[in-house]
């Protein structure tokens, strides 16, 4: 009941107050629709980026190995998002601004007396409030627009734009690593050159030619001179042997003996035995030309025992009727002893010599032993360096490679669709003024309907008497005056 009454009660005041009302809507539409042909036209251009699935995008790895497990995975989703966020860069903006010209693109605010920071700043917000940048839903296409007064300025900032962004594309995804890796194969060759060179040094300092071959060689010396050694040792034992048993035995000895002989045939005998070993005595000296100690004491005991046979021979009181005569035996035994004492030190300095060759050999085994294990560490750093300069050289063609893509501006992204624009401004538009003209209009009339409503001094209808007294009417009589 309330609704109806309601209802005509609005009804009633569209009636009495119509004129007011249409007059009210048709001032708020001619506002809003006539405002859009003061406003000053803008002409939108457009152009479209697609985003392909480029080398740059890539996950860089080593040569030969599958990516690393740890790097997360990007989907092509957000590279489209990172291109847009790289399309709405402040630098990129203020590029295409100064390549276009800031008198051009926006004369007024080059016309301000404000710094040129300032300026530049204004022109850049003024710039990114006209210029819109999305990406197309479930594509790889980005569309670019931008809005100007000049259609041809429009269409050429947003030439410069896409330019630009090629440029940017390049500078943040483009291969910088040809000079570092140029500069690391550099070194790495030049310690492998150093590695090299010690590796040759070592083995014509060392004479470590051939290390197995000589290790062999050494080895079967060394057997021969144990072999040596073994046999002089034996002799050595046995010449000491002799040389005591003989001392022992001429101690107990006399050197001369009674004989029957009358002294003439003593004296003659002795002159024979003073020839003997004034023989031996010569041959022992020419033995031991060089001086050898050894030879000292066999010299001097010959010496005596001639010194004794001479002075026996020159003995005036010989006497003739009993005469002493040499022991033959003592004497064939000093023979032997100096035979023994004479063979001794020959046999002990050949031991010596071949003790000095076997520790020799064994210096040259230890020394061949500490070349090859230098020889082996060298040689595994040197395996190591050229597996390095292989792999760096690798890589830096590869980079150099790409370097020289980003200069020809080989990229992944592409302007599949160039800057264009319409004949005809497309902001403002006058249709959907009109349609906000008219929003506006009915509800300009529907507020002044409910201010009549509530600030309203009359009663317009009987169901409004009856509801302000909260009576009853039983009806109403017109007013015929």
């Amino acid at each position: 009941m309330d609704i109806a009454l309601g209802r005509r009660e609005v009804i009633s005041i569209l009636f009495k107050h119509w004129k007011l009302l249409s007059g009210l809507f048709v001032v708020v539409f001619a506002v809003f629709y006539g405002g859009s042909y003061i406003i000053t036209p803008k002409y939108k251009a457009e152009a479209r980026i697609l985003v392909q699935s480029g080398r740059e995008f890539e996950v860089a790895t080593e040569k030969g190995n599958n990516p690393p497990s740890g790097v997360p995975f990007i989907s092509k989703q957000e590279i489209v998002n990172s291109e847009v966020e790289i399309l709405g860069n402040r630098d990129l903006v203020e590029s295409v601004i100064q390549a276009v010209g800031l008198k051009r693109i926006y004369p007024k605010i080059a016309g301000d007396g404000d710094p040129e920071s300032t300026r530049m700043n204004d022109a850049i917000k003024t710039f990114t409030r006209s210029f819109k940048v999305g990406a197309v839903t479930m594509s790889n296409i980005i569309t670019l627009q931008y809005w100007h007064p000049d259609r041809d300025i429009a269409i050429e900032a947003l030439q410069e734009l896409a330019h630009v962004y090629q440029q940017k594309h390049v500078e943040i995804f483009g291969n910088k690593r040809s000079d570092l890796l140029e500069k690391q194969t550099s070194d790495y060759e030049r310690q492998l050159e150093q590695v090299t060179q010690k590796i040759t040094d070592l083995k014509n300092s060392q004479h470590l030619s051939d290390i197995v071959y000589e290790r062999e060689q050494l080895i079967q010396d060394r057997s021969d001179v144990e072999a040596k050694l073994r046999d002089l040792k034996a002799q050595s034992i046995e010449a000491h042997r002799t040389l005591d048993y003989y001392r022992d035995q001429l101690r107990s000895m006399p050197e001369l003996v009674l004989t029957n002989q009358n002294s003439a045939d003593a004296i003659e005998t002795a002159k024979s035995r003073l020839l003997d070993l004034n023989t031996q005595l010569l041959q022992l000296k020419q033995r031991y030309a060089d001086g050898n100690p050894e030879a000292v004491g066999p010299i001097d005991d010959l010496e005596n025992q001639i010194v004794q046979i001479k002075a026996f021979i020159n003995d005036p009181t010989v006497n003739q009727q009993k005469a002493f005569g040499r022991n033959l035996t003592y004497d064939d035994g000093r023979l032997k002893l100096q035979n023994a004492e004479a063979a001794v030190p020959a046999v002990d300095q050949k031991i010596a010599l071949q003790t000095a060759e076997d520790s020799k050999i064994l210096m040259r085994l230890q020394a061949l032993d500490d070349g090859e294990a230098s020889l082996e560490v060298l040689n595994r750093e040197q395996g190591t360096l050229r597996e390095l300069v292989h792999d760096y050289r690798d890589r830096y063609e590869e980079a150099r490679g790409t370097q020289d893509l980003d200069k020809q501006n080989v990229i992944s992204v592409s302007v599949i669709q160039a800057p264009e624009s319409d004949n005809q401004p497309d902001k403002p538009s006058h249709r959907l003024f009109a349609l906000i003209g008219i929003a506006a209009g009915l509800l300009s009339m529907g507020m002044a309907i409910l201010y009549f409503l509530v600030y309203r001094e009359s009663i317009i209808t009987i169901e409004s008497l009856a509801r302000t007294l909260n009576l009853r009417v039983l009806g109403a009589v017109p007013d015929i005056t």
